[in-house]
Protein backbone atom coordinates (compact mmCIF):
# COMPACT_ATOMS: atom_id res chain seq x y z
CA UNK A 1 0.00 0.00 0.00
CA UNK A 2 1.30 3.20 -1.16
CA UNK A 3 1.11 6.40 1.66
CA UNK A 4 -0.43 9.69 0.60
CA UNK A 5 2.38 11.95 -0.24
CA UNK A 6 1.70 14.29 2.70
CA UNK A 7 2.75 11.24 4.85
CA UNK A 8 6.31 10.44 6.09
CA UNK A 9 8.25 8.13 7.70
CA UNK A 10 11.18 8.77 9.41
CA UNK A 11 14.41 6.97 8.66
CA UNK A 12 15.74 8.05 11.86
CA UNK A 13 12.76 7.23 14.16
CA UNK A 14 10.76 5.20 12.87
CA UNK A 15 7.42 7.56 13.57
CA UNK A 16 4.65 7.91 10.68
CA UNK A 17 4.05 11.93 10.47
CA UNK A 18 1.59 13.85 8.79
CA UNK A 19 2.95 16.87 7.24
CA UNK A 20 -0.37 19.03 6.75
CA UNK A 21 -0.18 19.35 10.68
CA UNK A 22 1.08 21.92 12.24
CA UNK A 23 4.14 21.23 14.07
CA UNK A 24 3.87 18.16 12.55
CA UNK A 25 7.80 16.93 13.22
CA UNK A 26 7.42 17.16 17.07
CA UNK A 27 4.20 15.17 16.71
CA UNK A 28 4.26 11.73 14.93
CA UNK A 29 0.95 10.21 14.06
CA UNK A 30 2.39 6.80 14.75
CA UNK A 31 5.46 6.75 16.38
CA UNK A 32 7.21 3.29 15.89
CA UNK A 33 5.36 2.91 12.74
CA UNK A 34 8.63 1.56 10.57
CA UNK A 35 11.66 0.46 12.81
CA UNK A 36 13.33 -2.78 13.16
CA UNK A 37 12.47 -4.44 17.05
CA UNK A 38 15.72 -6.87 18.41
CA UNK A 39 12.77 -8.06 20.86
CA UNK A 40 9.22 -9.07 19.32
CA UNK A 41 6.49 -9.29 21.64
CA UNK A 42 3.62 -7.98 20.09
CA UNK A 43 1.94 -7.72 16.68
CA UNK A 44 2.37 -3.92 16.26
CA UNK A 45 6.30 -4.60 16.56
CA UNK A 46 6.25 -7.02 14.26
CA UNK A 47 4.44 -5.26 11.56
CA UNK A 48 6.88 -1.95 12.06
CA UNK A 49 9.64 -4.78 11.91
CA UNK A 50 8.02 -6.01 8.44
CA UNK A 51 6.97 -2.61 7.17
CA UNK A 52 10.94 -1.17 8.04
CA UNK A 53 12.33 -4.26 5.96
CA UNK A 54 10.32 -3.36 2.88
CA UNK A 55 10.95 -0.33 2.22
CA UNK A 56 13.44 0.48 -0.93
CA UNK A 57 16.11 2.40 1.33
CA UNK A 58 16.01 -0.64 3.44
CA UNK A 59 14.56 -4.23 1.45
CA UNK A 60 15.97 -6.19 4.76
CA UNK A 61 19.04 -4.17 5.32
CA UNK A 62 20.48 -2.58 8.31
CA UNK A 63 21.56 0.97 8.03
CA UNK A 64 24.09 1.58 8.11
CA UNK A 65 26.54 -1.31 7.48
CA UNK A 66 24.07 -3.14 4.51
CA UNK A 67 24.03 -6.05 6.95
CA UNK A 68 21.72 -8.37 5.91
CA UNK A 69 18.61 -8.30 8.61
CA UNK A 70 16.73 -11.98 9.50
CA UNK A 71 13.87 -12.95 11.83
CA UNK A 72 14.21 -15.47 14.79
CA UNK A 73 12.12 -17.61 15.93
CA UNK A 74 10.97 -19.27 19.13
CA UNK A 75 12.41 -22.41 18.23
CA UNK A 76 15.81 -21.08 17.01
CA UNK A 77 14.76 -20.98 13.36
CA UNK A 78 15.58 -17.77 11.18
CA UNK A 79 13.27 -16.42 8.56
CA UNK A 80 14.16 -13.80 5.73
CA UNK A 81 11.74 -11.11 5.22
CA UNK A 82 10.50 -12.54 2.37
CA UNK A 83 9.00 -15.40 4.07
CA UNK A 84 8.17 -13.05 7.50
CA UNK A 85 6.51 -11.05 4.85
CA UNK A 86 4.52 -13.68 2.98
CA UNK A 87 3.29 -15.84 6.37
CA UNK A 88 2.83 -12.57 8.56
CA UNK A 89 -0.59 -14.06 9.29
CA UNK A 90 0.56 -17.42 10.64
CA UNK A 91 3.33 -15.44 12.44
CA UNK A 92 0.57 -12.65 13.96
CA UNK A 93 -1.62 -15.46 15.47
CA UNK A 94 1.23 -17.26 17.21
CA UNK A 95 2.51 -14.41 18.47
CA UNK A 96 -1.26 -13.50 19.79
CA UNK A 97 -1.53 -16.85 21.27
CA UNK A 98 2.05 -17.16 22.70
CA UNK A 99 1.98 -20.30 20.33
CA UNK A 100 5.26 -22.25 20.01
CA UNK A 101 4.35 -23.48 16.70
CA UNK A 102 8.03 -22.73 14.35
CA UNK A 103 6.17 -19.77 13.45
CA UNK A 104 6.21 -17.35 16.68
CA UNK A 105 8.64 -14.48 16.02
CA UNK A 106 10.60 -13.34 19.09
CA UNK A 107 13.21 -11.00 17.38
CA UNK A 108 15.19 -9.70 14.64
CA UNK A 109 18.96 -9.02 14.29
CA UNK A 110 21.68 -7.79 12.00
CA UNK A 111 23.40 -11.24 10.23
CA UNK A 112 27.36 -10.23 10.28
CA UNK A 113 28.55 -11.91 6.62
CA UNK A 114 31.85 -12.51 8.78
CA UNK A 115 30.18 -15.16 10.78
CA UNK A 116 31.57 -18.49 10.82
CA UNK A 117 28.93 -20.24 8.46
CA UNK A 118 26.37 -18.92 6.54
CA UNK A 119 22.85 -18.01 7.45
CA UNK A 120 20.03 -19.42 5.47
CA UNK A 121 15.91 -18.94 5.89
CA UNK A 122 14.35 -21.91 7.16
CA UNK A 123 11.73 -21.90 5.60
CA UNK A 124 12.80 -21.49 1.82
CA UNK A 125 16.00 -21.76 1.93
CA UNK A 126 17.46 -17.93 0.63
CA UNK A 127 21.16 -17.00 1.51
CA UNK A 128 20.51 -14.47 4.29
CA UNK A 129 24.19 -14.12 5.03
CA UNK A 130 27.45 -15.78 3.41
CA UNK A 131 29.87 -17.06 5.41
CA UNK A 132 33.30 -15.44 5.09
CA UNK A 133 37.27 -16.55 5.56
CA UNK A 134 40.04 -14.01 6.27
CA UNK A 135 41.82 -15.36 2.98
CA UNK A 136 41.39 -17.84 0.34
CA UNK A 137 44.73 -19.25 1.57
CA UNK A 138 44.27 -18.91 4.71
CA UNK A 139 43.21 -21.41 7.84
CA UNK A 140 42.17 -18.28 9.61
CA UNK A 141 38.46 -17.00 10.12
CA UNK A 142 36.72 -14.40 11.29
CA UNK A 143 33.80 -15.50 13.31
CA UNK A 144 31.23 -13.23 15.48
CA UNK A 145 29.23 -15.02 18.62
CA UNK A 146 26.39 -12.93 19.53
CA UNK A 147 26.85 -10.98 22.58
CA UNK A 148 30.23 -11.04 23.07
CA UNK A 149 32.04 -9.86 19.76
CA UNK A 150 34.59 -10.69 16.69
CA UNK A 151 37.63 -13.60 17.21
CA UNK A 152 40.16 -15.08 14.95
CA UNK A 153 39.55 -18.72 14.56
CA UNK A 154 41.98 -21.16 12.64
CA UNK A 155 41.04 -24.07 11.67
CA UNK A 156 39.32 -26.28 14.50
CA UNK A 157 41.03 -24.49 17.65
CA UNK A 158 42.52 -26.88 19.02
CA UNK A 159 44.84 -24.87 21.54
CA UNK A 160 44.79 -21.42 22.86
CA UNK A 161 47.28 -20.00 19.94
CA UNK A 162 44.13 -20.86 17.12
CA UNK A 163 41.91 -18.12 18.65
CA UNK A 164 42.42 -14.65 19.21
CA UNK A 165 40.85 -12.65 22.27
CA UNK A 166 37.22 -10.89 21.30
CA UNK A 167 37.15 -8.03 19.57
CA UNK A 168 34.67 -5.12 19.12
CA UNK A 169 34.61 -4.93 15.70
CA UNK A 170 35.57 -7.23 12.48
CA UNK A 171 38.42 -5.18 11.07
CA UNK A 172 39.97 -5.65 15.12
CA UNK A 173 39.54 -9.01 14.68
CA UNK A 174 41.42 -9.34 11.39
CA UNK A 175 43.88 -7.10 12.95
CA UNK A 176 44.36 -9.93 16.09
CA UNK A 177 44.58 -12.37 13.34
CA UNK A 178 47.70 -10.30 11.92
CA UNK A 179 49.42 -10.07 14.96
CA UNK A 180 48.88 -13.66 16.10
CA UNK A 181 51.21 -14.83 12.85
CA UNK A 182 51.69 -18.20 12.33
CA UNK A 183 53.17 -20.21 14.72
CA UNK A 184 55.51 -21.98 12.27
CA UNK A 185 57.43 -18.82 11.46
CA UNK A 186 55.67 -18.47 8.09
Amino acid sequence: MELKPYFMISESDGGLYDTRQPKWAANPMRPNYSRHFATIETTAQFRATIRAGGYAWSGGYAWPGGYSIALYCSDGGVLCFTCGRANAAAIMDSIKKDCRDGWRVIGCGVQYDGEESGVNCDHCNEVISEGESIEEDSDWQVVFHHGVGWRGVRGEAESDSDVTDYCATESDARAAIELQGEPDGN
